[in-house]
């Protein structure tokens, strides 16, 4: 990316070198102000992208983590219901919720898995 920004910042030199020496009447602080403003434009538009892309991974790990360690909560806390022996003849149907919840989070690694390899092959074939 440098090297891109530096031979575009030599060209608009040597273009500029040139307007002068053809043309007479050019100011020579034209081309260079004006490329300067279209670089400074394309910096913001580019680092503002940035910015929305790291926002929206944030968003998307913390929505993530909060929906894995809702059903790992629940497993939890009938796991030590049952380890406690604080329940009574429910076993079977608080074991019926642990598999529940182990069902979800199972869906939800998995769409995890499903989204990552989308990523993936969305990164590998813009390169």
């Amino acid at each position: 990316m440098v090297v891109i920004i530096s031979l575009i910042v030599a060209n608009i030199g040597v273009a500029n070198d040139w307007l002068v020496a053809s043309f007479p009447g050019f100011s020579f602080w034209i081309l260079p102000i004006a490329a300067g403003v279209l670089l400074v434009l394309i910096g913001h538009i580019l680092w503002r992208k940035s910015k929305e892309s790291d926002n929206l991974k944030y968003e998307f790990i913390t929505i993530a983590a909060h929906k894995l360690r809702t059903p790992l909560s629940r497993i939890k806390w009938v796991a030590d219901a049952i380890k406690n022996k604080k329940i009574g003849d429910d076993v079977r149907a608080e074991s019926a919720e642990i598999r529940h919840s182990s069902n979800k989070l199972i869906e939800l690694v998995n769409l995890l898995l499903i989204f990552s390899k989308g990523e993936k092959k969305k990164i590998n074939s813009v390169v």
